[in-house]
This record gives structure tokens, C-alpha cells and sequence, in this order.
């Protein structure tokens, strides 16, 4: 009983209940409400600088700060093609709700659909 509460109550903290129980890779970043935006800036534009594609996730309270260090990101860097899309999770505590996020891919390498809505360029 006391793992279960556990369990729910790092869910809650977390912001991405459900993203947390997927199995990680070293190309996708979870931004939650609690996450340093000076952290998450200055990994995101390491990776980008050394050629990887980059997904900043971010759901209910993330999304702003998600949105803040793709921007920053974009701002320093230069030439960072960036593509933005929904994301939705099943939510663990309610399975007939959907939660809603963003996902923002970063690359500085022109490997990105150019005709998907949600393509931005590169800022000269």
C-alpha cells in the first residue's frame, strides 16, 4: 500500500506521469513544472551543438518552459530547424482522459519535414 502512494505522489510532482514509466533515451527531455530552465538550456544546446536531434517534451504546467528553452535554444544557436507538434499521454489516475502536451524537435541539420505545419526554419 505505502508503494502505491509513493508512486502516485512522484506522478503528481513529476507533471508527465505516464512518459516517466516509458523507457528513457539521451535524445528526448522531459520538461516538467519543477525543472531548471537553465539546466534544460544548457543541455539541450550542448547535444544540438554536437549534430543530435533533440525532443523537449512538456506537459500541463511544462509546456510554457518547454516552449521558453526552444526558444532560448533557437535564440543563441542560430541555425536550429525546429518542428513543433501535440502530444497526448494516457493519464494513470483517470484512463478515460487524455493529457495534452507539446513536442518540439531541435536539430541543427535540415532533417526535419519542411512542409509540416508545425516547421520552423532556422532564424537568420
Amino acid at each position: 500500500m505505502k508503494s502505491e502512494k509513493k508512486a502516485d505522489s512522484e506522478g503528481a510532482h513529476s507533471g508527465i506521469p505516464e512518459l516517466e514509466k516509458e523507457k528513457r533515451d539521451d535524445k528526448t527531455v522531459r520538461v516538467t513544472q519543477r525543472s531548471s530552465i537553465r539546466n534544460l538550456v544548457s543541455y539541450v544546446m550542448m547535444r544540438v551543438k554536437a549534430g543530435d536531434m533533440i525532443t523537449v517534451q512538456g506537459l500541463g504546467l511544462g509546456i510554457g518552459k518547454a516552449i521558453t528553452v526552444a526558444s532560448i535554444v533557437r535564440d543563441r544557436l542560430g541555425s536550429v530547424h525546429q518542428l513543433n507538434s501535440f502530444l497526448e499521454v494516457d493519464n494513470i489516475k483517470k484512463p478515460d482522459l487524455k493529457l495534452t502536451g507539446i513536442q518540439i524537435v531541435l536539430t541543427t541539420q535540415s532533417d526535419l519535414d519542411s512542409k509540416d505545419h508545425g516547421y520552423q526554419k532556422p532564424k537568420p
